[in-house]
């Protein structure tokens, strides 16, 4: 990117994000996406690396809200229709 050329750059981003045609095109920038989905019946692709090869699975598969404890908590401020507010991220 030509901000930080020869840098990853990673997007953060709530579920307003989450779309294909959005995934695609950091995919082709070569760059790194954390969104929160909110279609959980979604097709992605995951690499196995066990038997070396992508595979198609439904989000919801891959995912279990109820066990997977957060790796790391923090707060983060928004900008939104003109107001800064204060929120606490969670990533597991």
């Amino acid at each position: 990117m030509r901000l930080y050329p020869g840098r990853k750059v990673r997007f953060v981003g709530d579920s307003g994000l989450d779309d294909q045609k959005m995934f695609a095109r950091i995919e082709k920038l070569g760059q790194e996406f954390i969104f929160r989905v909110s279609h959980l019946e979604r097709i992605v692709e995951i690499y196995n690396d066990l038997l070396d090869r992508w595979e198609t699975e439904p989000l919801q598969d891959l995912v279990d809200v109820d066990t997977v404890p957060y790796q790391a908590t923090f707060q983060v401020l928004f900008n939104h229709a003109g107001e800064t507010r204060l929120d606490t991220v969670h990533f597991g």
